[in-house]
């Protein structure tokens, strides 16, 4: 059974752990800790039998707006529902809060991921050229409510 909660500050070694397997950059401990102190309820995680196996961590831009930092599934369970249901989540708790927008930027070559999102209704609006450590370029993505 899968459970989203909130991120907690002993879940970090495993948050970090899952991150860094799953993307190419690498984020501090301080860096998540961070995104925690900014926004407690755009940090969740998901579980399944007690163990995290997939991280969604987000901030407010504005009042109204927020941004996707990271959204992570472990490998070995992809293409098993908990991306979505970590993604559902948080756009129904946006929603309940009236925002008006999220936005996100992942890598050009990532057409899975880029798939994904448009599935949630976010549509490219800009390329950003060398925005990632090792020089790809970004496809910012953006959904409206």
């Amino acid at each position: 059974m899968l459970r989203i909660r909130e991120f907690s500050p002993t879940d970090l070694r495993i948050v970090r752990s899952l991150s860094q397997k799953a993307l190419r950059e690498r984020y501090s401990r301080d860096f998540f800790l961070r995104i925690y102190e900014w926004w407690r309820g755009g940090f969740v995680v998901a579980e399944m039998s007690g163990m995290i196996v997939g991280v969604l961590a987000a901030a407010r831009t504005t009042a109204r707006t927020a941004r996707i930092l990271i959204l992570v599934v472990r490998e070995d369970l992809r293409s098993r529902g908990i991306g979505t249901a970590l993604m559902n989540h948080f756009l129904s708790s946006i929603a309940n809060e009236a925002f008006t927008s999220v936005e996100l930027e992942v890598r050009k070559s990532n057409l899975r991921s880029r798939r994904f999102y448009q599935r949630f209704g976010f549509e490219t609006i800009d390329v950003i050229p060398g925005f990632y450590t090792d020089g790809e370029d970004a496809v910012k993505m953006i959904r409206v409510f």
